[in-house]
């Protein structure tokens, strides 16, 4: 708890996983290590189709819908999928002036349809790739420097090297994942294949797998600080705000956000005051 909120004070962003709290921690204790430079796996998943719940989604909905209408549509799907707070669930939640000075979300649906127009046909579900390429890899780069560099730790990603992204552009994407058959859904198959004569099968056949980082524990706190609360009130519907600080950990995919940008609103303000104050 403490050094998610230290980061978000350091970064003066709010941090988008837990699990940037986790490589914090990590890149700390390579320092002290005397440890400076390590590698880092970031970059594969995006290049070579490892989200094993994204590749499902996209194979069940072409096999279910088929391609949809246009980049627009494929990018509604995708946010649908992906946001902790999906775009049809916000109307519900968030207060009617925010969403419609946010345009309701249409600079963000316009630019991930962006990202996938350049990641493949629409008739064919890999162009999702095109989004993690050009939208996710460049996020969790930053986010990979900016949690190992706060501890003085250099994070090098060889998977995100330009000559592997190149390589990687000109796969079919049948070489990267599909379903097998039994429907199992196969990622990141290049990779695996290369290395099967390297690693042990438990290796090369688990499931992805995320840092288990026990952030629903770092909520309570938050929200039981009133001052923190309140600044949520313009962005929230009073009904949701408290039943989310009633039950912080019975809405985590709300829960993380809100006290995300409650800790980031509440540095604002405190640095605010503080630089009207050395004026």
């Amino acid at each position: 708890l403490d050094r998610w909120q230290r980061m978000v004070a350091a970064q003066r962003l709010p941090l988008g996983t837990p699990n940037e709290v986790a490589i914090n921690a990590l890149a700390e204790g390579i320092r002290a290590a005397g440890v400076k430079v390590a590698l880092s796996g970031e970059g594969a998943d995006e290049i070579l189709g490892g989200y094993e719940l994204i590749a499902a989604l996209a194979l069940d909905r072409y096999a279910a819908q088929g391609p949809p209408r246009d980049h627009r549509d494929a990018a509604g799907w995708l946010l649908e999928s992906i946001s902790f707070i999906a775009p049809s669930r916000k109307a519900a939640l968030m207060q009617p002036a925010f969403l419609a000075e946010a345009e309701h979300d249409e600079h963000l649906q316009a630019n991930v349809a962006e990202a996938l127009a350049v990641g493949g046909p629409l008739d064919d579900p890999g162009c999702v790739l095109g989004y993690y390429l050009h939208r996710n890899l460049p996020g969790l780069l930053g986010r990979l420097n900016s949690a190992m560099m706060l501890a003085s730790v250099e994070a090098r990603p060889p998977f995100a090297d330009r000559e592997v992204v190149a390589w990687a552009a000109e796969l079919h994407r049948s070489e990267l994942f599909d379903r097998d058959a039994a429907g199992a859904t196969r990622t990141k198959k290049v990779l695996r294949s290369a290395f099967a004569s390297d690693l042990p099968p438990q290796i090369l056949t688990r499931p992805k797998a995320s840092f288990p980082v026990p952030y629903l524990e770092w909520l309570a706190p938050v929200f039981a600080e009133r001052d923190l609360v309140d600044r949520l009130e313009t962005y929230v519907r009073p009904e949701v705000l408290a039943e989310v600080v009633r039950q912080p950990t019975e809405h985590p995919l709300v829960a993380w956000p809100l006290a995300n940008l409650a800790l980031w609103l509440g540095g604002s303000a405190a640095e605010g005051a503080e630089s009207v104050v050395n004026r």
